[in-house]
């Protein structure tokens, strides 16, 4: 039996074999190298600034929304027809302006009549004597201005020319620009403090906060866990917005000293409405936490909770894609 070295011997190595003796050395001198992991994982650039400490307005914020708190109806002075009418809802009015007219029932009857024989009359005399029996029925006629009391706004319109009135009858009904009120329901552990003629802004979407004064606290009664406040606006909207919807942020007078954070620093929850800011610790590693809101001024934030401190770094702009744990580079 031949050696296997004898075998072996006589065997030629042609250029395919090189070329795959030369592919397996590549490979295995590849495989000889660990893999590198020096490479860093990029960090999400965030703005940061420190929590600190300032003097606040103490307020009271509470949803609320446009209302009249009296409506003044404008009625029928006697039975009526309503010659013409000059507005509609939602018109603004000025004191003694002329909204609409309105002439006695009897009178209108008188020329009615005249109409109605001039109408039947077949002869020249017939219809000279219903002529003249119709120019003295409009001369007859006796008319009476509808005027608006004071400043204000159309809220109803219940007729249109032609339309005939009872005594008394409601033709429009308006709110007075001073009966227009922003109600708000306060908890009653925070009622306490509200006092008519206090200070307030009012938010509703339309512009900048409007100005406004406590006209009226109602004080609670039985089981309510709220108090009825009533802010009247310094300035009357041009067209009220009755109905829409808004909030109040009521200044009690009285100063507190909290933690505050820039506005942009905190993310609130849609659905629940918790708030959160995230903080970050030495190594600029993310941590949420809770806070409670307080009052607000000059793009600041009043702020509480426990693991809030003074001088604490805190993400202002770039959060909301943050992870508790996660690794960023802090940018003033």
């Amino acid at each position: 039996m031949r050696s296997l070295r004898a075998i072996l011997l006589p065997i030629r190595f042609g250029p395919e074999a090189l070329l795959l003796g030369g592919l397996c050395a590549a490979l295995a001198g590849c495989g000889s190298k660990p893999p590198s992991d020096s490479a860093e994982i990029p960090r999400p650039e965030v703005r940061v600034a420190r929590i600190e400490s300032r003097s606040f307005r103490e307020t009271v914020e509470a949803p609320g929304q446009w209302k009249a708190s009296v409506e003044t109806v404008l009625p029928a002075p006697f039975d009526a027809v309503v010659e013409s009418i000059a507005v509609g809802i939602g018109d603004r009015v000025g004191r003694g302006e002329v909204l609409a007219w309105c002439r006695t029932a009897e009178s209108d009857a008188v020329l009615r009549g005249a109409e109605m024989m001039r109408r039947q009359a077949t002869d020249a005399r017939g219809i000279q004597d219903a002529e003249q029996a119709v120019a003295e029925a409009r001369a007859a006629i006796v008319r009476v201005p509808i005027t608006s009391p004071a400043n204000g706004t159309v809220l109803r319109r219940q007729v249109d020319a032609g339309s005939r009135l009872s005594s008394g009858s409601e033709l429009l009904a308006l709110v007075m620009d001073d009966a227009v009120v922003f109600e708000v329901r306060v908890p009653v552990s925070e009622s306490a403090a509200i006092r008519a003629g206090m200070e307030s802004e009012v938010s509703d979407g339309d512009g900048p906060p409007r100005p406004a004064r406590v006209r009226s606290a109602l004080p609670t009664s039985g089981g309510d866990q709220s108090a009825l406040v009533w802010l009247r606006p310094l300035a009357p909207p041009e067209r009220p917005a009755l109905g829409r919807f808004g909030t109040a942020v009521i200044f009690t007078g009285r100063n507190i000293t909290a933690l505050a954070v820039p506005d942009t620093a905190v993310v609130e929850d849609d659905l629940t409405g918790a708030s959160r800011v995230a903080l970050l610790d030495s190594s600029d590693v993310v941590r949420w936490v809770s806070v409670r809101l307080g009052p607000r001024t000059d793009h600041a934030r009043a702020v509480s909770g426990t693991d809030l401190r003074q001088g604490a770094l805190l993400v202002v702009d770039g959060q909301r894609a943050l992870l508790d744990g996660m690794h960023v580079a802090a940018r003033p």
